[in-house]
């Protein structure tokens, strides 16, 4: 996932849009009529889906939805919480005795 800026510009004036984008692998366009017998595999090729407009919110809270989409965790969250936690989010199993 990703932030995905555009500007356009109509009539002299500029717009911009920020959307929030993932894409997605799909296979690719295959040529018309059977395929040869032992030809690889049609390739595949991304496509930009958008998930959400984001044209409305603040800068900071785009800037801080891009952060989470590159893998950066916020300066503020404590790491002392994040590794009191199981990282499955399960409870631990017991052992059985015997």
């Amino acid at each position: 996932m990703f932030i995905k800026r555009n500007r356009t510009r109509h009539a002299g004036k500029t717009y911009g849009s920020k959307l929030l984008v993932q894409g997605k692998r799909v296979p690719g366009k295959r040529p018309p009529g059977r395929p040869v017998a032992g030809s690889p595999p049609p390739k595949s090729v991304v496509v930009h889906e958008t998930l959400a407009n984001l044209s409305k919110l603040p800068e900071d809270l785009i800037a801080l939805i891009e952060d989470y989409c590159r893998g950066k965790t916020a300066a503020s969250e404590p790491a002392a919480d994040a590794a009191s936690e199981p990282a499955t989010g399960k409870k631990p199993r017991r052992r059985r005795k015997g």
